[in-house]
């Protein structure tokens, strides 16, 4: 199973987005980790795209648009925990 894994910086947040191969192989999933800094720490929010994408770089843009969106439309942070990447 293939896993991408792309973190870029985008208006003082750091996105990581993932994709990772279905399990039946047809396609890839995706999702975004948005990391906002609060004081000392980061916040860290998820998002998962429904779709299923054909390629792991085309997974990997569409999560970093979604990032890209939250981001300058303003969400309100859930703090989770990214998994190993």
């Amino acid at each position: 199973m293939a896993d991408m894994q792309q973190i870029v910086n985008y208006k003082k947040c750091a996105l990581d987005a993932r994709a990772h191969e279905r399990t039946d192989g047809q396609g890839y999933m995706a999702e975004v980790y948005v990391a906002q800094p609060d004081g000392d720490r980061d916040v860290v929010t998820q998002f998962s795209l429904k779709e299923t994408f054909p390629s792991g770089e085309a997974a990997i843009e569409a999560a970093l648009q979604v990032g890209r969106h939250k981001v300058d439309v303003g969400f309100e942070p859930k703090d989770q925990q990214r998994g190993p990447g």
